[in-house]
């Protein structure tokens, strides 16, 4: 009990460092909030539990926490985006720019399922010189029912302009490709050790 204060005073340390500091992750990883919604094997009666203690039921089975796992246990950094802050991201020197935070690369996980306007958004990003590496594949369809042929017709044109991007890179090997556009990773956390850049 004597050394509990010790405790609290070196907590209270790095709270203070790690609020007087800013994030400095170099990867975005797109959360794929489609594919989740749309699968049925992970829920519980048609509720979507995305509870943050048990992502082994709900994150981990999905290509996103498969890569999310990979990406952290090889050092790399990285912060999610949704689609609602993809639709705010600018772009600053070919890496995008999210309320003040820039990031070198945005990683889209395999997925089935993505908005017409991501993809429209994507495009726009990649066009102006932003790196972006779609891990085994790009997304396969839209999303929802609503004028759906046409929207579908758009989504796959706006896939065909990407592909012929040269800064637009479908892989096999995501650690490799990141590594390719200098993206660095911490080595320490191959020793087992945890960090936040």
């Amino acid at each position: 009990h004597k050394e509990f204060h010790l405790l609290n005073e070196y907590i209270t340390n790095c709270q203070r460092i790690l609020h007087r500091s800013t994030p400095d992750n170099d990867v975005l990883v797109y959360f794929p909030i489609h594919d989740i919604w749309a699968d049925t094997l992970y829920t519980a009666d048609g509720i979507h539990m995305l509870n943050v203690h048990r992502p082994d039921k709900w994150l981990f089975p999905f290509p996103l926490g498969k890569i999310a796992t990979e990406l952290k246990e090889d050092g790399f950094t990285f912060d999610y985006v949704s689609d609602a802050f993809l639709e705010k991201a600018n772009v600053k020197n070919q890496m995008i720019s999210i309320s003040n935070h820039t990031y070198k690369t945005l990683v889209v996980p395999e997925c089935s399922y993505m908005p017409g306007a991501t993809i429209k958004q994507l495009l726009k990003l990649a066009q102006k010189g932003v790196t972006i590496i779609f891990d085994k594949g790009l997304p396969k369809s839209t999303t929802g029912y609503s004028g759906y042929q046409q929207a579908s017709q758009a989504f796959e044109k706006d896939k065909q302009q990407l592909i012929r991007l040269q800064n637009c890179i479908i892989t096999d090997n995501l650690k490799e490709e990141l590594k390719k556009n200098k993206i660095q990773n911490e080595t320490i956390a191959g020793q087992g050790l945890s960090f936040i850049r």
